[in-house]
């Protein structure tokens, strides 16, 4: 017998039991908001609180990129979305600016091009612009994780963001593992 192969697995097949299959819930909107929703707004603020830099293609932390960043979020928090921006605008669901929540995705471009993702963190209201948290490099951000408003008129970063804004997204209220169900129901009591 070669070295490298396992001796004869039969007898270990033979004592193998069958796994029941996991069964994946789908929450609603309103769970998603209420549950999945401030734990990846936590776990983007803790993202922040941490020594940090912008990394491209950064996805485990504490460095990051936009779309990493928030990938690794919702993923935390028991929610697959895609890797990418233009992915990530893709595969949201499309929300008007004055329907914007906490949470909702928020996506920005040029010539057609998303190429760049935050998360809302303060929808718009009177005199007041939507406000969020984002990963962006030092060539037209701050090197790693902030927040900035949605207003032409606000510094340097927020205004060149505003310029290249596109669109809101909503991440579908898609599933949720039983795993996480039940941490997020702890975190939220």
């Amino acid at each position: 017998m070669y070295e490298g192969w396992l001796p004869d697995m039969s007898a270990l097949l033979l004592c193998a039991e069958p796994c029941t299959p996991m069964v994946v819930p789908v929450v609603s909107e309103d769970e998603m908001f209420q549950l999945v929703i401030p734990r990846v707004l936590a776990l983007v603020n803790e993202a922040c609180s941490r020594k940090h830099r912008y990394l491209w293609g950064g996805t485990l932390g504490p460095d990051f990129d936009c779309s990493g960043l928030l990938q690794w979020a919702f993923s935390e928090a028991g929610v697959w979305i895609p890797r990418d921006a233009f992915q990530q605008h893709a595969f949201a669901i499309p929300v008007s600016i004055e329907c914007a929540r906490p949470g909702d995705l928020v996506f920005f471009g040029k010539q057609g091009l998303i190429n760049h993702v935050g998360i809302c963190v303060q929808a718009a209201g009177e005199d007041m612009p939507l406000r969020y948290m984002h990963c962006s490099s030092s060539t037209h951000g701050r090197d790693g994780i902030g927040s900035d408003d949605l207003h032409i008129s606000s510094d340097t970063i927020g205004a060149h963001y505003a310029r290249a804004f596109v669109s809101i997204g909503r991440v579908h209220a898609k599933v949720v593992t039983e795993e996480h169900i039940g941490v997020l129901t702890r975190t939220t009591e």
